[in-house]
């Protein structure tokens, strides 16, 4: 004989299984009292999780029934549960005086009834939608606390591993549990405001930079993409469990909601609608295994998104000189991979960054937006009009700079093609800017496919040189 002296430990994975079978006297007694909540024919009074209980119900003589049964089968067991941590919230339909608030007891203690509270790390309200401030201050916190480990912008990490540390890191705590809320198009835009403004600090862009652009180079997708992602993994755990009740109310309700209602799966279906994935009916009665279904909607969310972006991207002149059509769903640009992980050669990328999305700002450019006010004549040479090809390649002043890199990128071309070829290229004006912008582009891809890493590693250097000289100059005038 065994004798076992030690417990289950605090948040082992079986705590949870243990503690419910303990605690079935109250569930089952909950269930036998047939007064609670029910979906058709599924008694769901009591959602449960180790001890965190709730009890669900529509009259508020029934809750308090519902709470003197909890209450007796804790007295029973000898267990004792804290009033003062136990809250109502009253969830409205429609109007709040549709539902008439009286007082609950614990024993001989009141309840308190309050606008928000916490179960299973979800806030309920009123309106059981997600409290997005919060949520937003939250992912700040989560942040700051990262920035010592290099989570910022300029000087800091590349923003392929920062990006990492933010799906890995800020995502669980910002979206914990929103896909069970009621999430509305406000919600979900100021989600969106937030991932934004976050992956161009990541990226050194500017504010202006376009939507299409920040989200392409890094690999990501939308925070409404990241919100459908869980929904559809919530589906997926339900559909493996044919035994569960979660199973047998989502057969319930596919069948009954219509697309007017606002259940859950009414959300649900539309959201197989957009990304083309087999019904969830279709699921529920041929289920495919965990790792197949998983794979087949982060494919299809994520091909979504991207054809989307990249649509968008096209539409946006600034953003000529920017490859997409090589980009992969998830997979970042190349002028990211290719940073090596110090904040120095993550800053010399960024500048190079500015100018595949058009927001490094020429002479030219501010000519242009101050109504004839300002020359577009290059405050350097004093010469020519300042754009980006006389930047990279015409101003006298910045020769001395340039001409190093432009003999590399000469050298690195030879080992792949003749001298005539070569020549040929360099003349070519648009040619050059776009292998020295973005050599993964279909325009030049031919040409840099087989030394792709070494043209990226040289041009990046040069960019950054020019715009240090430049800037270095522009500074003391």
């Amino acid at each position: 004989m065994i004798q076992i002296k030690q417990g289950i430990r605090q948040g082992a994975k079986l705590s949870t299984t243990m503690y419910k079978r303990f605690n079935n006297n109250i569930l089952y007694a909950l269930e036998d009292a047939r007064i609670g909540t029910y979906i058709g024919s599924e008694n769901v009074t009591s959602p449960t999780c180790a001890d965190d209980l709730a009890l669900v119900h529509k009259e508020t003589n029934a809750l308090q029934t519902l709470t003197n049964i909890v209450h007796y089968h804790a007295c029973k067991d000898r267990f004792k549960i804290n009033p003062t941590k136990s809250e109502i919230v009253h969830i409205y339909p429609q109007k709040k005086d549709s539902i008439e608030e009286q007082e609950v007891k614990l024993g001989e203690s009141i309840i308190q009834q309050v606008e928000e509270s916490k179960h299973l790390g979800i806030e309920r309200n009123s309106n059981n939608t997600p409290n997005i401030q919060e949520r937003l201050r939250t992912a700040r916190k989560t942040m700051y606390a990262l920035m010592g480990a290099g989570m910022h912008g300029t000087d800091g990490l590349s923003p392929i591993i920062t990006f990492n540390m933010w799906t890995t890191y800020v995502i669980p705590r910002m979206l914990h549990g929103i896909e069970m809320l009621t999430i509305r198009k406000g919600d979900i835009n100021s989600l969106e405001m937030f991932q934004r403004k976050t992956f161009k600090q990541l990226q050194g862009l500017p504010k202006n930079a376009p939507t299409a652009a920040v989200y392409l180079l890094i690999g990501a997708i939308p925070a409404e993409g990241l919100i459908h992602l869980r929904f559809l993994s919530t589906f997926g755990n339900i559909i493996q469990n044919k035994d569960s009740l979660e199973y047998r109310v989502a057969k319930r309700q596919l069948v009954y909601k219509d697309g007017n209602s606002n259940s859950w799966f009414t959300t649900l279906v539309q959201i197989h609608e957009k990304y083309e994935l087999p019904s969830p009916i279709t699921l529920l009665e041929n289920p495919p295994n965990k790792n197949q279904w998983k794979t087949q909607y982060k494919t299809a969310v994520k091909k979504f998104w991207h054809d989307s972006l990249v649509e968008e991207a096209n539409c946006k002149t600034s953003l000529n000189l920017l490859d997409t059509i090589g980009l992969k769903p998830g997979k970042p640009h190349t002028v990211w991979e290719n940073v090596k992980n110090n904040p120095f050669e993550a800053h010399k990328a960024m500048v190079k960054v500015k100018l595949m999305t058009g927001t490094y700002r020429f002479q030219c450019d501010r000519a242009k937006f101050s109504g004839g006010r300002i020359s577009d004549t290059c405050k350097l040479c004093k010469k020519e009009s300042e754009d980006m090809h006389h930047f990279l390649f015409q101003c006298e002043v910045l020769d001395t700079k340039r001409k190093p890199y432009i003999q590399k990128l000469k050298s690195i071309l030879s080992e792949t093609h003749e001298e005539q070829v070569i020549e040929g290229i360099i003349q070519d004006n648009e040619k050059m800017v776009q292998l020295t912008v973005d050599c993964t582009h279909p325009a030049v891809s031919r040409i840099t496919h087989k030394n792709r890493g070494k043209i990226e590693q040289t041009a990046r250097g040069m960019i950054y040189a020019l715009h240090r000289e430049r800037s270095a100059i522009l500074v003391k005038e």
